[in-house]
């Protein structure tokens, strides 16, 4: 049973891993990956960061004000959109440990929180996902191969892997 869970385990995280490298090479276009892939506090992190982050990068590849301002459109309507959903996981680790420690399982209770956690990452996803696919969309094919190599510095000097 351990090497059935550590394959399919294995085989989880190479796939979430390769979802979220697919994903930073379009992040690198927003600003927006390292905000909700991989967020610091919990609490992902505030338009004006994720902006900051997006005109660093897009500054990189000769974005125009008027691209600068369209991705800046784009990232704040994501992060609107994405709060209440955020907001709805608060406690939900805490909410895990109680179940875990409590002296009696209650598995269909822990089966309860994972899925509703699932369902709120997977609504974050999508979204995310559509802001991404619209942000680069306001690039030009030569900006946004640009920004692959960046990204591709980037992860090489951080040890990223897929």
């Amino acid at each position: 049973m351990t090497t059935i869970q550590t394959t399919t385990r294995g085989k989880g995280r190479k796939l979430l891993l390769a979802g979220l490298s697919a994903i930073a090479l379009l992040g690198a276009t927003a600003g927006i990956t390292h905000a909700y892939a991989r967020p610091h506090d919990g609490n992902g992190m505030s338009a004006e960061r994720m902006e900051h982050r997006a005109d660093r990068m897009l500054k990189q590849v000769g974005a125009t004000p008027d691209q600068l301002a369209k991705v800046h459109a784009i990232i704040e309507a994501a992060a609107k959109d994405v709060a209440p959903i955020e907001a709805s996981m608060a406690g939900t680790h805490e909410k895990m440990r109680a179940l875990l420690a409590a002296p009696k399982i209650d598995t269909a209770a822990i089966e309860a929180l994972r899925a509703q956690r699932s369902t709120a990452m997977d609504q974050i996803s999508r979204r995310m996902t559509t802001a991404l696919a619209d942000a680069a969309n306001v690039l030009t094919p030569d900006q946004r191969v640009k920004l692959a190599a960046l990204d591709t510095e980037h992860a090489g000097r951080h040890h990223h892997r897929d």
